[in-house]
């Protein structure tokens, strides 16, 4: 079952934002991270989630549980495969209505010797209101640069979250960083949209 957390106004969950990270894969850390160099943040966590959330929503941040029969369904809608867990992610509502609006979530993934971390969120009508790369080590910030950009991904924005899964399916046949960017932020945004499924039940 799923968990909602304590419903606080836009600034104040701003606050909190740098522990409601999901990490969507559960690989150990390599032996030589520290080969990767620093962590390098382009865009923080706070403005990212902000732009990705309409103004003056209600905002939770939630645990939910994403079980088999939603993976499944992920699986046979979007052709995604997703694993079942526990994930945080933030979610929007109207205050007057309580209807769903939005949501947004950062996920972390392994790349080489450090990680890359990224931030989506969609709207109530499963589009992609922004995409992003947050940060990646240093040493490999030219190659996700040159691969995918880094900061805001602004081709992503607007666009319907099935237009979406299939341009990141474009890159995964692309074998340089953009493909784990892609994957990464395949995976969230369909794990968004089969969260929200269940949030609006």
């Amino acid at each position: 079952m799923y968990r909602i957390a304590s419903i606080v106004s836009l600034p104040a969950w701003l606050a909190s934002v740098a522990v409601g990270a999901v990490l969507l894969t559960a690989v150990p850390a390599m032996a030589h991270e520290g080969h990767a160099g620093p962590m390098k943040t382009v865009l923080e966590d706070k403005a990212a989630l902000k732009a990705m959330l309409p103004e003056g929503a209600k905002v939770a941040k939630r645990k939910q549980e994403l079980d088999k029969d939603s993976v499944k369904w992920a699986a046979e809608f979007y052709g995604v495969d997703l694993d079942e867990g526990i994930y945080t992610y933030y979610l929007a509502r109207d205050k007057a209505s309580g209807k769903v609006l939005g949501a947004a979530i950062t996920a972390d993934a392994d790349y080489r010797h450090g990680k890359v971390r990224i931030a989506i969120g969609i709207d109530g009508a499963q589009h992609v209101t922004q995409a992003a790369v947050l940060g990646v080590n240093e040493k490999y910030l030219q190659d996700i640069e040159s691969s995918s950009g880094t900061g805001y991904i602004e081709r992503y924005a607007g666009i319907s979250l099935a237009e979406f899964t299939d341009a990141a399916n474009e890159q995964l046949s692309k074998h340089d960083a953009g493909q784990i960017v892609a994957q990464l932020l395949r995976n969230s945004g369909v794990l968004l949209e089969t969260l929200l499924r269940k949030a609006e039940q």
